[in-house]
């Protein structure tokens, strides 16, 4: 808190207690999304089964919806969130209406 430290073994201690914490964040928050979070209704089952396709195309969409967004005159909370839902629902039914139907596809996802 009192800024960043001067001497080499000050840092190395600095960086080492911020990767504990970011490690202990990490852990709390994967304990408390687990806790509040997962379910195993329809939709929870739609997004588990449908994960790896999700993951292999948001990159696909995530990018170049994200160059339209830069020349877009709103706030970025406003861009981030249009980004994030976007991409989350086109990715979803990307995956779990093309790739897990296609029959080339659907061995892989």
């Amino acid at each position: 808190m009192a800024g960043t430290p001067v001497t080499v073994p000050a840092r190395v201690l600095a960086a080492l207690l911020f990767s504990a914490f970011c490690l202990a964040a990490l852990l709390a928050g994967l304990g408390v999304f687990q806790r509040a979070v997962n379910g195993a209704g329809r939709a929870w089952r739609t997004v588990a089964a449908s994960s790896y396709g999700i993951y292999y195309v948001h990159p696909l969409i995530l990018f170049p919806l994200a160059y339209v967004l830069v020349g877009l005159a709103a706030p970025d909370i406003a861009k981030w969130i249009i980004l994030v839902a976007v991409t989350a629902a086109v990715a979803l039914a990307a995956s779990a209406l093309l790739l897990r139907r296609l029959p080339g596809l659907r061995a892989m996802f």
